[in-house]
């Protein structure tokens, strides 16, 4: 075969691939977690911050550590603004605790931490 010729491959036309949309191609190739991330970054804040106060429920055993990490994580909500979450917004926000003693820091840290990871962009 010389190098100017081309080759074409014939597809059949029963191929399940050629009637698979864009969508379900994505969902197949990311998995659950990369579904339940796509769907969690078309949320609105309000709507992200509803669900995972909800996903607090099945976390927490008792409801002390419970409220705390939904109050906790309203005042990330209110710190955003209506910007969505991203690894430095978190940051910065946890920024503003610095001054507090080590062990509040890291609980600080935790929670935002396991928020950032369900929402599919984790704190490095």
């Amino acid at each position: 075969m010389s190098p100017t010729t081309s080759t074409r491959v014939a597809v059949p036309q029963n191929d399940p691939l050629e009637s698979l949309p864009l969508r379900d191609l994505l969902i197949q190739l990311l998995g659950k977690d990369g579904r339940r991330v796509m769907e969690l970054k078309t949320l609105s804040n309000t709507e992200l911050f509803e669900r995972w106060r909800r996903e607090l429920g099945f976390r927490y055993r008792t409801e002390r550590p419970r409220k705390e990490a939904i109050r906790f994580a309203s005042l990330f909500e209110r710190f955003l603004g209506g910007y969505p979450p991203s690894a430095d917004l978190a940051k910065q926000f946890l920024s503003q605790y610095l001054h507090r003693k080590q062990n509040t820091r890291a609980g600080y840290y935790a929670q935002i931490a396991m928020l950032m990871k369900w929402y599919g962009d984790p704190i490095d």
